[in-house]
């Protein structure tokens, strides 16, 4: 279903791939975000894949669809980060 007054005239999709167990965390860390979505501009969707994530970002226009995949992979890289410091130390 889709958000009301969106009009998806741009469309990416993005997988990553992860090792079963880095998708897990990624899913869970990732979840609220998507189901919070707050732009009626974009719409995001995300399918947790057995080699990792597969994300789908619709929007009403180009802006607001690089905003949304940046933001996106800017939490991924984020939760990277997280994860290989607690795996260091």
């Amino acid at each position: 279903m889709e958000k009301k007054g969106l009009e998806p005239n741009y469309k990416a999709t993005v997988q990553i791939k992860f090792k079963p167990e880095l998708g897990k965390v990624m899913n869970k860390a990732l979840k609220p975000e998507i189901e919070s979505q707050f732009s009626d501009r974009t719409k995001v969707s995300m399918e947790q894949k057995s080699s990792g994530l597969k994300m789908t970002f619709k929007a009403s226009d180009i802006v607001a669809l690089r905003a949304a995949v940046n933001s996106y992979l800017r939490w991924i890289q984020g939760i990277l980060n997280i994860v290989e410091d607690i795996n260091v130390h």
